[in-house]
């Protein structure tokens, strides 16, 4: 009985890790978007972690279910202390992802500001700040003003209309970003920790099962 739990377990840390994977190469490639606006590195840090996590996390839960069904001492001890580690990497992933939730507010306003003195020399700035106005319907850190009070001509993913010639501060977006670029950033940092966290739960299970079918076994 206890080794089909164990085998069962492993099918959902499995699954665990591919879900981890892929939160991890989302959270990546979609982060690139804005990262020049945010002004931290701890966001990627923890994709970066759950993507080497979930990869791993796969091919052990593999090793798991071979020792299950084989009852193989040795594989089950080092299915416990690998599965130990990724646990702690897993939570650690978590837990940065709610530390950095947490600390956007006063970062981002600040990275946002010295940005933009680097709209028209840097493609990535640029990129990030037009996906950003474009995406959101928003111009500037708090409102356009932001761009000419800094002597910097309104860029023109400001302007409602994209195709049109010619563009007033009638036809620009008014609200600032700064709003919405946080609370996108922390939406994908509560996924981060939400499925870090919760996947290391699950992995509690195998690491229980295995301990105890470990001592079982002759």
């Amino acid at each position: 009985m206890m080794k089909y739990f164990l085998f069962l377990s492993n099918c959902l840390i499995f699954a665990g890790g591919v879900t981890v994977l892929t939160v991890g190469i989302w959270t990546m490639v979609d982060k690139n978007q804005f990262s020049e606006l945010v002004g931290s590195t701890m966001y990627s840090n923890s994709a970066i972690l759950l993507i080497f996590t979930g990869s791993i996390v796969m091919i052990i839960s593999f090793l798991g279910c071979v020792g299950a069904l084989k009852e193989i001492k040795c594989m089950l001890l080092t299915y416990f202390i690998i599965l130990l580690i990724l646990f702690l990497f897993l939570l650690v992933a978590g837990i940065l992802a709610y530390v950095f939730r947490d600390d956007i507010n006063g970062e981002i306003e600040m990275a946002m500001k010295k940005t933009m003195d680097h709209y028209d020399e840097k493609e990535a700035v640029k990129q990030a700040w037009d996906t950003a106005q474009q995406k959101f319907m928003c111009c500037g850190v708090a409102g356009r003003a932001d761009w000419t009070e800094k002597s910097l001509t309104v860029p023109k993913s400001c302007c409602k209309d994209q195709a049109a010639t010619s563009c007033s501060d009638g036809d620009q977006f008014t609200k600032g970003c700064k709003e919405a670029v946080k609370m996108y950033v922390k939406d994908h940092a509560t996924v981060i920790g939400g499925v870090g966290i919760g996947i290391a739960c699950i992995m509690i299970l195998g690491m229980v099962f295995s301990l105890v079918l470990y001592k079982m076994i002759d």
